[in-house]
């Protein structure tokens, strides 16, 4: 890769601090940090002022600016835009239609008429009517999309919840548009990268999650007992407003558990993650414990019987699954979350869908203590060797700035 320093502008939905808030800031804590080290960093922040504290890191180590989406109303013509271009021809389907999204690509605009950068990276599926705008004129001559999540595969999935078929159909024609004008477009798993349709070569990359390894220290170590935590228990834990994982917590607790419970008398049930919904903080109980907000979630994870992970609507790489797997858990979970991870059944995790086989899977690593043992070792090898930041962060940085700009191969953005 060609040495020196490069002026990069990165957009993010939310501040990436602390490294624990939220699946985004577990991927983009680590891959930001890294490119503040090496690079120019501009990092450009859609709104979430009230997420940045005074001890993030970023504030001394790139340029911040806020987008102002939050805090105020939206204009009455940014209403009203809304409305009018939800009936044109051709317009972005509902899901990435957004109010602000004149506001994001003037200010992305500016910035670069005050600085050249070398590339322009937009961080998330979020606000991707304005991320589609910034990239039919991109402010760099490289443009990078790193989608994490493929819209097209959320779309699908929450299907059964009211996703019909025509806005499955234009979230697909949006995100292939997206692909079709940036230099390089980064999923988080196969199955995202696949979902919209197949790509000219060297134009997707598939960039996982990774592990904290020094987070993590040595899984061997024994820990102390969480306050409270029962003695027997299976464990969920995650970001517990995060729809798919509220579907999940609420499958597993109020029809899987019942079928365990009277298989393994006593055996309790920890739901564990910040911000927990309403409907998964009714499911405390005497036979369930909904923590919250947790100091550090590793001794739940180290104390639990096995992690139960029935997750039906998720697409993509679950961190929930790394993190468990790394510390040696038996962990069950759907085929989905399995693939992405690249998890054979039976050797690193049992697979299973439906109710009928996550109960079945479940018994078996509940009563079966050496399988436990066998799938955990193998489980955390996966991970450890595949999914440590320290490799993927170079991985990133390559591809950031190696791929082929658009312009070098005479191909217009306009």
């Amino acid at each position: 890769m060609t040495q020196g320093r490069r002026s990069i502008l990165v957009v993010v939905p939310r501040v990436p601090w602390p490294p624990r808030r939220s699946g985004f800031s577990i991927r983009y804590f680590p891959l930001l940090q890294y490119l503040c080290a090496r690079h120019s960093v501009h990092l450009m922040i859609i709104g979430d002022r009230e997420g940045w504290t005074d001890d993030c890191p970023f504030g001394d180590s790139c340029a911040v600016e806020f987008i102002d989406v939050s805090g105020r109303p939206p204009p009455m013509a940014a209403r009203l835009g809304v409305i009018a271009r939800s009936v044109l021809p051709g317009s972005a389907p509902y899901s990435m239609r957004s109010v602000w999204t004149q506001d994001v690509k003037r200010v992305i605009a500016a910035a670069g008429r005050r600085r050249q950068y070398d590339v322009v990276l937009w961080a998330g599926p979020e606000y991707l009517e304005a991320a589609l705008q910034v990239a039919r004129h991109p402010p760099a001559a490289r443009c990078v999309f790193d989608l994490v999540d493929s819209p097209s595969l959320i779309a699908t999935r929450a299907r059964k919840d009211g996703s019909s078929a025509a806005e499955i159909k234009a979230t697909r024609k949006w995100e292939n548009e997206l692909r079709s004008r940036a230099d390089l477009t980064i999923y988080i798993s196969a199955a995202d990268a696949a979902a919209s349709g197949p790509s000219a070569p060297g134009r997707t990359m598939v960039l996982p999650n990774g592990i904290f390894l020094e987070d993590i220290g040595d899984a061997a170590v024994p820990l102390e007992r969480p306050p409270g935590a029962p003695e027997r228990y299976v464990l969920f834990f995650g970001h517990m407003s995060f729809g798919p994982n509220v579907d999940a917590a609420c499958w597993l607790a109020n029809e899987i558990m019942p079928a365990l419970r009277e298989k393994v008398p006593g055996l309790k049930l920890v739901i564990a993650g910040h911000q927990p919904a309403p409907q998964v903080q009714a499911l405390a109980g005497a036979d369930t414990l909904v923590t919250g907000s947790v100091a550090s979630i590793w001794p739940y994870v180290q104390h639990a019987a096995a992690c139960i992970f029935p997750l039906r609507l998720a697409s993509g790489l679950q961190n929930k699954v790394l993190e468990a797997l790394a510390m040696r858990k038996a962990v069950v979970t759907t085929r989905q979350c399995a693939a992405a991870v690249g998890a054979q059944s039976g050797l690193h995790l049992l697979v299973a869908d439906t109710t009928e086989e996550i109960i079945a899977a479940s018994l078996h690593v509940l009563s079966d203590a050496d399988l436990a043992r066998q799938l955990g070792s193998a489980g955390a090898k996966l991970v450890l060797s595949e999914f440590d930041w320290a490799s993927l962060t170079k991985r990133f940085e390559r591809a950031l700035l190696e791929a082929p700009s658009r312009l070098s191969r005479g191909i217009s953005h306009a």
